[in-house]
């Protein structure tokens, strides 16, 4: 202990003589210990405590996300959804696959929730993994993405803010497939219905894989949407040239494309 406290003196006294990077270490010092108490006192119960602790962290999420730049898109505070506006993107989870912020688009805004949909494409997956007749209700993408994704995607605090939400079993506008039936999930995947009505323009439904280097020439992916094809061993997908196609539901190459409600 006594180190410790030798060592902060140190600090401050060259933080007082503008040494700026005794002054960045002094900083992150008093601020973990101070993390440190709160934390410990909210954890016994101390309200007030909890609050302020809120409230820094909050403040973190702000300073280090808000107005950052990421290939020119404006990239919001991952945790604050409480300004977001549909055309925003904010960065929310981490990529299972790659320790990286996953970047989301907002769909929409209301009613004190935000959908968010992944702005690229996550991973390559089946819609299903046998062949036959599925709809998304019974489909092992439905199972994958509110299991395993759900629990490596998001932290404990980002699961809990996503919001269970009534999924319904839109019916395809180009066939007469049946749809199955409603389900309530955390994340899903957007219907032909959906892609159409937030995605009015083929182009702006084009989408890449997230590690794709665009600069070197990559080219888009087709992605899944959860409606049917033209029968049940096929589902409704998003075309490379951003057109409405249908896949065989066992397809390995089809880009998934989550969407959930978050809690503003």
């Amino acid at each position: 202990m006594k180190n410790y406290q030798t060592a902060l003196e140190r600090y401050r006294e060259a933080a007082e003589n503008g040494d700026l990077a005794a002054s960045r270490k002094l900083g992150k010092v008093l601020l973990e210990e101070g993390l440190r108490y709160m934390e410990a006192a909210a954890l016994n119960g101390d309200g007030e405590a909890l609050e302020i602790l809120s409230a820094v962290l909050d403040s973190a999420n702000k300073l280090l996300y808000k107005g950052q730049k990421q290939e020119g898109r404006s990239l919001l505070a991952e945790t604050d959804f409480s300004q977001v506006q549909a055309g925003d993107v904010v960065l929310f989870g981490r990529h299972i696959s790659k320790d990286e912020p996953m970047a989301w688009k907002v769909l929409d805004a209301k009613e004190g929730r935000v959908l968010l949909l992944s702005e690229d494409i996550l991973e390559y997956r089946a819609f299903h993994d046998k062949w036959g007749l599925v709809t998304w209700e019974s489909a092992s993408i439905r199972k994958y993405l509110n299991g395993d994704f759900l629990a490596r995607a998001f932290s404990d605090k980002e699961r809990f803010i996503i919001a269970t939400t009534k999924v319904e079993a839109h019916e395809n506008p180009m066939c007469n497939t049946d749809p199955g039936r409603d389900t309530r999930d955390k994340v899903f995947l957007l219907s032909a219905v959906e892609a159409e009505r937030y995605f009015p323009v083929n182009l702006d439904r084009r989408c890449f894989y997230c590690f794709a280097d665009r600069k070197a020439g990559a080219r888009p992916s087709w992605w899944w949407l959860r409606s049917p094809g033209f029968n049940e061993a096929n589902a409704a997908s998003v075309w490379e040239d951003g057109t409405f196609a249908y896949s065989y539901v066992r397809d390995v190459r089809g880009g998934i494309r989550p969407a959930l409600w978050v809690e503003a």
